[in-house]
């Protein structure tokens, strides 16, 4: 909306009209949470609105216009990982006592190494850009569960009133696994956590969609060679 070249949240809301047309009845918005990667995954802070989209109030706007429209709008997320720079990151590193430091799995939590991210990864390159490092949450740690259950509740009730017109209609949960890259450091999460954050989001708003990715995607031939299909 701003003519700088990067799609954001008031060129999404100003384009209604015309998605209406073409027949579109829902949209789905990648991770919106501030982060150096481009799809947005790997939070530097799982708080606030990329300032390349815009802010909470253009979201406020997008969401209510779509709604007037019969539209909803989901929310693509994932939390499993953090990235360098994230708040919670920055304080274990300055103190490995701090409380932060539990939010996280660690290799060598005294010299500060953290755990390995997806697919073995311990840091992320940026086409040309800049390269930070990305860890795992710990999912069972009662305290994450608690921030996830308040965080995913401030997407689908934002002011708290009991009315969802300004909140998300669901979300698409990005690498969702019962054990988590398979390492069997998180493992049983959706009886721990997946299950009971989806029913208390449910409890608060009834009608919310869940869509997961599955864990176990390939690509192109590899799948073809380790699958039925033919």
């Amino acid at each position: 909306s701003n003519g700088d070249g990067h799609g954001d949240l008031e060129g999404v809301r100003e384009s209604l009209p015309y998605l209406q047309d073409l027949g579109v009845t829902a949209i789905l918005m990648t991770p919106l949470y501030p982060s150096r990667v481009y799809h947005n995954y790997f939070a530097t802070d799982f708080e606030g609105i990329d300032p390349r989209y815009g802010t909470r109030e253009d979201l406020q706007r997008l969401i209510a216009d779509a709604h007037a429209r019969g539209m909803k709008i989901y929310l693509d997320m994932e939390f499993q990982y953090l990235a360098e720079g994230h708040p919670w990151w920055t304080a274990a590193l300055a103190d490995r006592n701090s409380p932060y430091a539990d939010f996280m799995l660690w290799d060598d939590r005294a010299n500060g190494i953290a755990e390995e991210g997806p697919f073995g990864l311990r840091e992320i390159a940026h086409f040309g850009r800049d390269t930070h490092g990305v860890t795992t949450v710990d999912l069972k740690h009662p305290k994450v569960r608690a921030y996830f259950d308040n965080y995913l509740k401030g997407w689908v009730d934002p002011d708290g009133d009991g009315r969802f017109d300004d909140g998300v209609d669901g979300f698409r949960l990005d690498h969702m696994m019962d054990d988590l890259d398979d390492k069997g450091l998180l493992t049983d999460l959706f009886r721990t956590f997946w299950n009971p954050a989806f029913a208390k989001l449910r409890a608060i708003n009834p009608d919310l969609a869940f869509i997961a990715e599955q864990s176990d995607w390939k690509y192109g031939e590899d799948y073809l060679a380790r699958s039925d299909v033919s």
